[in-house]
């Protein structure tokens, strides 16, 4: 669109000259630094989601428009001053922080199957293919089952519960 720009002095010109229906400019981004954050400290008065992945699915405009005058959602968040790590909801995970919430899911008897993993708890599959590369592996220092036993302590009922540990 270079030589639309060159010869009609913008790209919305250019369609418009060459009978392309344009669509309106989104007011946000006309906005000042000033409007971004407040708009953001409206929404999350009102009780709105503001993690990255919900505002780019609600307030597309709001979403891309801070993001580009601004270079990231999180600045123009902090800039409202709100503090975005208790606004994100993706989770920083540790290998200890895994090896918990593996226990955890355990002693709930929950079943822990890789597939079912994959299906039931997105983030946590994927901290634990990022820093032990297989569930087998994760587990065995978890404390809750050892990668020899892992099946074998499994009952072969339909949920598949361990049941030396969990009593199920």
């Amino acid at each position: 669109m270079r030589g639309g720009q060159r010869h009609f002095d913008s790209d919305p010109a250019a369609l418009a000259a060459a009978g392309i229906p344009v669509a309106p400019t989104p007011p946000e981004w006309s906005w000042t630094p000033t409007q971004f954050q407040q708009a953001i400290r409206d929404l999350h008065a009102s009780g709105v989601d503001l993690s990255s992945g919900r505002i780019r699915q609600m307030h597309r405009d709001l979403f891309y428009a801070a993001r580009d005058r601004l270079g990231s959602w999180r600045k123009e968040v902090e800039g409202a001053g709100l503090e975005y790590d208790l606004i994100r909801r993706a989770r920083s995970w540790s290998p200890q922080a895994i090896l918990d919430r593996l226990r955890e899911l355990h002693n709930a008897g929950t079943d822990l199957r890789a597939g079912t993993l994959q299906r039931t708890d997105v983030p946590l599959n994927g901290a634990v293919q990022r820093y032990f590369g297989t569930l087998r592996r994760a587990v065995g220092p978890s404390g809750s089952r050892t990668p020899r036993t892992l099946h074998a302590q499994w009952d072969t009922g339909r949920n598949r519960r361990c049941s030396k540990h969990c009593g199920s």
